[in-house]
């Protein structure tokens, strides 16, 4: 009986944490410009870090980066007409 309960309560904790997360629509996400820490090659790249893993108490335990290259004319229109506003940091 012990087992059967353990399995069950196994089975139940490892389908909630499997749930996939939803990725946000392109022209609601937050690019910031890469660094070095993201990315090597960081230079004329922005970066969007969203949750990819997350563990049974909803804290995201694995990131993962979408990488936009603004070098790419076609990336460039791409944020242009979606309506995103470049402006410098607050540094």
């Amino acid at each position: 009986m012990k087992k059967l309960t353990l399995s069950l309560l196994i089975l139940i904790l490892n389908s909630a944490c499997a749930s996939p997360i939803p990725l946000k629509p392109f022209n609601e996400r937050w690019y910031r410009p890469c660094t070095e820490r993201d990315i090597p090659d960081y230079v004329g790249k922005f970066c969007f870090r969203y949750c990819k893993k997350t563990n049974m108490w909803n804290y995201c335990s694995q990131y993962d980066y979408i990488v936009e290259d603004m070098k790419d004319p076609a990336v460039h229109n791409k944020f242009i007409a979606a309506g995103f506003l470049f402006k410098p940091s607050i540094e």
